[in-house]
Protein backbone atom coordinates (compact mmCIF):
# COMPACT_ATOMS: atom_id res chain seq x y z
CA UNK A 1 0.00 0.00 0.00
CA UNK A 2 1.36 3.60 -0.69
CA UNK A 3 -0.70 7.30 -0.89
CA UNK A 4 0.36 9.94 -2.33
CA UNK A 5 -1.82 12.56 -1.84
CA UNK A 6 -1.03 16.30 -2.65
CA UNK A 7 -2.29 19.64 -1.43
CA UNK A 8 -2.43 23.51 -2.24
CA UNK A 9 -1.23 25.77 0.64
CA UNK A 10 -1.07 29.31 1.49
CA UNK A 11 1.29 28.44 4.17
CA UNK A 12 4.11 28.46 2.14
CA UNK A 13 5.97 30.09 -0.71
CA UNK A 14 4.79 29.19 -3.96
CA UNK A 15 8.41 28.50 -4.36
CA UNK A 16 8.79 25.56 -2.89
CA UNK A 17 6.18 22.19 -2.27
CA UNK A 18 7.37 20.72 0.12
CA UNK A 19 7.58 16.45 0.13
CA UNK A 20 6.81 14.49 3.37
CA UNK A 21 7.44 10.91 3.25
CA UNK A 22 5.46 9.01 5.91
CA UNK A 23 6.88 5.03 6.55
CA UNK A 24 5.23 3.08 8.62
CA UNK A 25 5.21 -0.92 8.03
CA UNK A 26 2.11 -1.27 10.41
CA UNK A 27 -1.05 -0.43 7.53
CA UNK A 28 -3.62 0.80 10.17
CA UNK A 29 -1.21 3.39 11.75
CA UNK A 30 0.16 4.03 8.39
CA UNK A 31 -3.68 4.90 7.93
CA UNK A 32 -4.15 6.84 10.45
CA UNK A 33 -1.01 9.11 10.16
CA UNK A 34 -2.71 9.62 6.36
CA UNK A 35 -5.73 10.97 8.02
CA UNK A 36 -4.07 13.05 10.43
CA UNK A 37 -1.68 14.32 7.95
CA UNK A 38 -3.93 14.15 4.40
CA UNK A 39 -4.90 17.46 4.84
CA UNK A 40 -1.81 19.78 5.63
CA UNK A 41 0.24 22.52 3.56
CA UNK A 42 2.81 19.35 1.79
CA UNK A 43 2.75 16.59 -0.59
CA UNK A 44 2.58 13.93 1.60
CA UNK A 45 3.41 10.23 0.22
CA UNK A 46 3.21 7.51 2.64
CA UNK A 47 4.32 3.70 2.42
CA UNK A 48 4.55 0.40 3.80
CA UNK A 49 8.00 0.01 2.49
CA UNK A 50 11.12 1.12 3.34
CA UNK A 51 12.77 0.54 -0.45
CA UNK A 52 9.61 2.78 -1.86
CA UNK A 53 10.77 5.77 0.49
CA UNK A 54 14.41 5.29 -0.32
CA UNK A 55 13.29 5.31 -4.36
CA UNK A 56 11.17 8.15 -3.97
CA UNK A 57 13.48 10.34 -1.47
CA UNK A 58 16.63 9.59 -4.61
CA UNK A 59 14.12 10.30 -7.35
CA UNK A 60 13.66 13.99 -5.86
CA UNK A 61 13.63 16.22 -2.89
CA UNK A 62 12.16 15.20 0.22
CA UNK A 63 11.87 17.41 2.82
CA UNK A 64 10.99 15.40 5.54
CA UNK A 65 11.00 11.69 6.74
CA UNK A 66 8.84 10.68 9.28
CA UNK A 67 9.88 7.15 9.89
CA UNK A 68 8.63 4.76 12.25
CA UNK A 69 11.63 2.76 14.84
CA UNK A 70 10.90 -0.69 14.88
CA UNK A 71 9.75 -2.09 10.92
CA UNK A 72 10.05 -5.72 9.57
CA UNK A 73 12.06 -5.13 6.78
CA UNK A 74 14.27 -2.02 8.28
CA UNK A 75 15.16 -0.45 11.22
CA UNK A 76 14.01 3.31 11.18
CA UNK A 77 18.00 3.91 12.09
CA UNK A 78 19.23 1.85 9.25
CA UNK A 79 16.48 3.86 7.15
CA UNK A 80 17.83 7.25 8.47
CA UNK A 81 21.49 6.15 7.54
CA UNK A 82 20.33 5.15 4.04
CA UNK A 83 18.69 8.26 3.60
CA UNK A 84 21.26 10.81 5.10
CA UNK A 85 23.92 8.80 2.38
CA UNK A 86 21.08 9.08 -0.37
CA UNK A 87 19.80 13.23 0.50
CA UNK A 88 21.80 14.54 3.07
CA UNK A 89 19.55 17.58 3.33
CA UNK A 90 16.03 15.52 4.32
CA UNK A 91 15.31 16.41 7.52
CA UNK A 92 14.44 12.93 9.53
CA UNK A 93 12.11 11.88 12.48
CA UNK A 94 11.56 8.80 14.22
CA UNK A 95 8.07 7.95 15.51
CA UNK A 96 8.77 5.42 18.53
CA UNK A 97 7.69 4.21 21.21
CA UNK A 98 11.26 3.49 22.24
CA UNK A 99 12.49 6.61 22.29
CA UNK A 100 14.30 6.30 25.87
CA UNK A 101 15.87 3.36 24.34
CA UNK A 102 16.89 5.36 20.91
CA UNK A 103 17.85 8.49 23.13
CA UNK A 104 20.82 6.07 24.69
CA UNK A 105 22.30 5.45 21.29
CA UNK A 106 24.70 7.67 19.98
CA UNK A 107 23.92 7.14 16.24
CA UNK A 108 20.95 8.92 16.37
CA UNK A 109 21.93 12.32 17.31
CA UNK A 110 23.71 13.53 14.45
CA UNK A 111 20.88 12.23 12.14
CA UNK A 112 17.76 12.25 13.28
CA UNK A 113 16.03 15.74 14.34
CA UNK A 114 13.14 14.85 16.67
CA UNK A 115 11.85 11.48 18.28
CA UNK A 116 7.83 11.60 18.69
CA UNK A 117 6.73 9.27 21.25
CA UNK A 118 3.93 6.44 20.21
CA UNK A 119 1.00 7.08 20.84
CA UNK A 120 1.29 10.75 19.73
CA UNK A 121 -0.67 13.36 20.19
CA UNK A 122 -2.00 14.86 16.97
CA UNK A 123 -1.14 18.47 17.19
CA UNK A 124 2.29 17.67 18.32
CA UNK A 125 2.71 15.53 15.84
CA UNK A 126 1.51 17.98 13.02
CA UNK A 127 3.32 21.39 14.74
CA UNK A 128 6.45 19.46 14.49
CA UNK A 129 6.28 18.87 11.19
CA UNK A 130 5.11 22.55 10.49
CA UNK A 131 8.02 23.67 12.58
CA UNK A 132 10.59 21.76 10.61
CA UNK A 133 9.47 22.72 7.21
CA UNK A 134 9.25 26.22 8.03
CA UNK A 135 12.94 25.75 9.85
CA UNK A 136 13.97 24.82 6.33
CA UNK A 137 12.64 27.22 4.75
CA UNK A 138 14.25 29.72 7.48
CA UNK A 139 17.81 28.10 6.34
CA UNK A 140 16.88 28.62 2.81
CA UNK A 141 16.41 32.21 2.86
CA UNK A 142 12.85 32.22 1.56
CA UNK A 143 11.23 33.31 4.73
CA UNK A 144 11.68 35.97 6.94
CA UNK A 145 12.88 35.63 10.63
CA UNK A 146 9.02 37.32 11.18
CA UNK A 147 7.34 35.09 8.51
CA UNK A 148 8.55 32.29 10.51
CA UNK A 149 6.98 32.75 13.23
Amino acid sequence: MSTILEYDTDLLPPSEKHVVVVLEDDPGTLSALVRLLGHEPYELRATLKPYEALEWIARREVSLLVSDYIMSDMSGLDMVESVKKLAPGTTCVLLTAYADRIRLQQRWRSSIRELIEKPWDARTLRNTIRHLLRERELQAGRLSAQEGE
